[in-house]
């Protein structure tokens, strides 16, 4: 009976999402560049895949049609993103959100899919190209089609790209992102906006959670107490 309560001890939650704000913060280990979908003004298709530094398989899909593949400026030969500020520097590939050679529409929200990492960030802008002013960017998070937590973050008056992310406090659950704006300035379209490279902590190895090392090492112990017991 001892054994079995020792076993049946519950397991501490080990869930708590948050946001991050700094990419510092999110101390990624990995990262994907939209470079290889294409140069700029590239179609990025409606469901598109790609391939992180360290090999990982990561898709992506676009609420309704096609993207474009936007080269921030000064770049050459071509460039299609103008930016300030910090964190979009000149030469980066972003995932634009709209494809003015094909269709008219706004593709965002944009969903990326990975396998299972403790978070994910990346910087975002509102395609300001007609007006000038502040936007509030959103992250969602999610293990499978389990939602992890909501969040959102604002930018400056100028609208400089911001970077937003979701770190998991201790394991390996986040399997998806979703990004999307839910401000932005007068006449600009909350579907209309760049991401910049995709940034993500994952597990170096397979490493027992926490509560199930705890879990075991009650129930070895246990055994060992049991057996001198009954000696």
């Amino acid at each position: 009976m001892l054994l079995l309560g020792c076993c049946l001890a519950p397991i501490p939650s080990y869930c708590s999402i948050s946001l991050v704000t700094l990419p510092s913060a999110l101390a990624a280990n990995d990262s994907v560049s939209w470079s290889q979908l294409g140069a700029d003004q590239a179609t990025i298709l409606n469901s598109f895949s790609a391939t992180s530094v360290n090999g990982q398989s990561i898709t992506g899909t676009l609420a309704t049609s096609t993207g474009q593949v936007a080269v921030v400026c000064p770049a050459s030969p071509s460039c299609s993103w103008t930016t300030s500020g910090t964190g979009m520097s000149g030469g980066d590939s972003l995932i634009w959100t709209i494809n003015p050679n094909a269709n008219p529409g706004n593709d965002g929200p944009l969903t990326l899919n990975f396998p299972a990492a403790f978070g994910a960030g990346a910087w975002i802008q509102a395609d300001e190209t007609d007006v000038i002013g502040s936007f509030t960017a959103q992250i969602q998070a999610f293990n499978g089609s389990t939602s992890l937590g909501t969040f959102t973050e604002s930018s400056n008056a100028n609208g400089d790209p911001i970077f937003i992310g979701v770190l998991s406090n201790t394991t390996a659950q986040v399997t998806s992102v979703i990004f999307s704006l839910t401000v932005v300035p007068a006449d600009a379209s909350v579907n209309d906006f760049g991401l910049d490279r995709l940034f993500l902590k994952s597990p170096v190895a397979s490493v027992p959670e926490p509560g199930s090392i705890c879990l075991v090492g009650a129930c070895l112990g246990c055994v060992v107490w049991s057996r001198r017991f009954r000696r």
